[in-house]
């Protein structure tokens, strides 16, 4: 069973992003399913990829959001492209904080279609049947506020300046965001960034790790890493 975090982030943005063998089936589904994502001609973001990636973008469809039963109110949406060419279908999931203002009318007709969050499971999980395990990619961007929180990590003083570059160039360096690129980090985590801000600290996450779609909450993995993560870096503020 997985530990609990000591913290709790005010603000949490998560992308993940893997593929999945062509399958026709799949994406027929997935097509009658979702919604149209592009719509005209291409914008300065896709014009300048290949004509078949473009192509697989326009073709793209969006399942959700749907509102989760989260700790926060948060929304999930799921982006499918069709890369045939390439013998795949992409997927990208994001969740977010929900808007506080209502969905409009198209929105919440799509999210009653999909029976919500139990139904855009249901179909996530059924899409993913039969196939081999996959590796994606989790990148996570959070806020924690300075109010509750302490961070073990910045900021910090940077006792070791004799030998180095900025030696002469003051009495005291503050270090008040650092950014590491990780080997063989624990759980697939790939790199960590921290940034103190005048009222919150900052971090992003890069994992890769197995794709797992829990049977409570969707994407276990990733709340793996974040746990351990948390629990090093902050502690709570009486």
């Amino acid at each position: 069973m997985p530990v609990e975090s000591k913290v709790l982030a005010t603000s949490r943005r998560l992308t993940i992003i893997w593929d999945t063998p062509w399958n026709a089936t799949v994406w027929e589904k997935a097509e009658a399913k979702g919604w149209r994502l592009h719509a005209g001609g291409p914008d300065t973001e896709t014009e300048r990829l290949s004509v078949e990636v473009r192509e697989a973008i326009a073709r793209s469809v969006e399942l959700g959001p749907v509102v989760l039963a989260t700790e926060r109110p948060t929304i999930l949406q799921f982006i499918v492209i069709p890369m045939e060419s390439v013998g795949s279908i992409y997927w990208s999931a994001s969740v977010r904080p929900r808007p506080k203002s209502d969905p409009p009318d198209d929105i919440k007709k799509h999210q009653t279609e999909l029976g919500g969050e139990a139904g855009l499971k249901a179909f996530v999980v059924e899409c993913h049947s039969g196939i081999e395990p996959r590796i994606a990619k989790y990148e996570l961007h959070a806020h924690f506020s300075k109010s509750t929180v302490k961070c073990n990590l910045v900021p910090s003083i940077d006792t070791d300046i004799l030998n180095s570059p900025l030696s002469g160039l003051g009495t005291d360096f503050i270090r008040k965001h650092v950014k590491y690129q990780i080997q063989g980090g624990t759980s697939g985590l790939a790199s960590l960034e921290v940034e103190e801000t005048s009222k919150a600290y900052i971090v992003d996450i890069e994992a890769k790790s197995a794709l797992v779609l829990g049977d409570g909450e969707w994407f276990p993995s990733i709340r793996d890493i974040e746990t351990l993560v948390y629990n090093r870096l902050f502690q709570a503020e009486n």
